[in-house]
């Protein structure tokens, strides 16, 4: 009889033992995931941003150039300045 209740309590030992590992393998995979996944958005994030620096740094040339160019004509258009006529003190 106590035979059997030691082989009983092993086996059971051993089933706990199957599912801790069963459970560690799980989380582990989880966790890998879980970190491949994070990479991935930090690279796509990451590249958005990029692109943002890109559309924002063009936006701004572009605007600069059109300013530039505004302020080029009303200068060209704006007559100069009257001068002014000296006075002689007599």
């Amino acid at each position: 009889m106590n035979k059997r209740r030691i082989h009983f309590c092993l086996s059971w030992l051993v089933i706990i033992l199957q599912n801790k590992a069963n459970i560690l393998e799980i989380i582990h995979t989880q966790a890998h995931q879980e970190k491949v996944y994070q990479e991935y958005l930090a690279t796509k994030a990451k590249e958005r941003n990029t692109q943002l620096e890109n559309y924002y740094e063009s936006t701004i040339n572009r605007l600069e150039a059109e300013i530039s160019c505004i302020l080029g004509k009303k200068n060209s258009q704006e007559p100069p300045p009257p001068k002014k006529k000296k006075q002689i003190n007599k």
